[in-house]
């Protein structure tokens, strides 16, 4: 069985998808460090670290733990892409409006047996 297949089950998002996002121009200065003292952490492995913290609800420590990084610095990781997620977020994410907004409500009632 192939690491893809393998990543696949758990994940709705496939191995590249990380990458591809984390080219968009709108994250990469923001995840980046000023400096390049004491060995910064690459934008990329703070994606991921963020991405299988929120993803497996395991806590910081053991998110640190599975990389090799300290449990404030896996805290720092977290803290800084939870706040460019939400910062971005209005970009990606619309509610529905008015009239919209109550055929929704009524739409997810049916789907989960509210009425």
């Amino acid at each position: 069985m192939s690491q893809f297949q393998l990543f696949q089950p758990d994940f709705q998002a496939t191995k590249v998808s990380p990458r591809y996002h984390y080219g968009s121009p709108e994250a990469a200065p923001d995840l980046s460090s000023p400096t390049k003292r004491n060995l910064p952490i690459p934008p990329l492995l703070k994606l991921l670290v963020t991405l299988r913290f929120l993803g497996t609800g395991a806590t910081h420590i053991f998110v640190g733990d599975d990389v090799k990084i300290s449990r404030s610095t896996a805290g720092r990781c977290i803290r800084q892409v939870s706040a460019l997620i939400a910062n971005l977020a209005p970009n990606y994410i619309s509610f529905p409006k008015g009239d919209q907004a109550h055929q929704v409500m009524l739409e997810f009632a049916h789907i989960a047996g509210f009425y």
